[in-house]
């Protein structure tokens, strides 16, 4: 009882001496003839990228999407029971899309602790997917665009004006997972693989 009543005490000092600095300052900025300091509203940023860029990372990401979705056929025919069957599938998979938002890819699975970097760790993560007669989609892509500033380039052709995080949601058999990369956006609007 004493405790309560202890903290009961201790809330209402507290609730004092706020009220009391508050109108301490009140008092304080009126002999300044100083307004009193007003609650400010958060600011939400949306930023609209032109047409033309939109329009050029659209096809790119679309055109690299073509090339994933016939590797992932190829894959669900290749054997995929060793590492070393595995490596070879990767290496593949990284030649073809060497240029694409997936040159260097992390695939992101809800029940797992970690993501997975890289075509060899990824084709090991889903090989209970890949597997003949396997049905695949990629029915939604997501991404985000990052103002990168300029760093004195001189040269038009390789100035980054945009990092772009493409994240695309990718379906195989039992998994429903997301698949992540990056592109690259040159000022004279070329997009180009992530490689760093």
């Amino acid at each position: 009882m004493k405790r309560q009543s202890f903290l009961i005490n201790a809330a209402v000092l507290t609730v004092m001496l706020t009220a009391l600095a508050f109108f301490s300052a009140a008092a304080g900025s009126e002999k300044t003839g100083e307004k009193p300091p007003e609650a400010q509203p958060s600011v939400c940023f949306s930023v609209r990228l032109p047409y033309t860029v939109n329009q050029k990372i659209s096809q790119k990401i679309q055109a690299d999407n073509k090339i994933l979705l016939v590797l992932l056929d190829q894959l669900c025919g290749m054997p995929l029971d060793t590492d070393d069957n595995i490596a070879k599938a990767a290496q593949i998979v990284q030649e073809k899309l060497k240029g694409a938002y997936l040159n260097r890819p992390r695939l992101i699975m809800d029940d797992a602790k970690m993501p997975y970097d890289g075509w060899k760790a990824i084709i090991r993560a889903l090989t209970d997917g890949l597997k003949k007669g396997t049905e695949f989609c990629l029915p939604s892509i997501e991404v985000q665009a990052f103002y990168v500033p300029y760093a004195g380039v001189a040269d038009p052709k390789m100035d980054t004006d945009l990092k772009m995080q493409v994240r695309a949601t990718v379906i195989i058999g039992p998994h429903n997972d997301i698949l992540e990369g990056w592109l690259l956006h040159r000022r004279t609007c070329t997009p180009l693989a992530y490689e760093e």
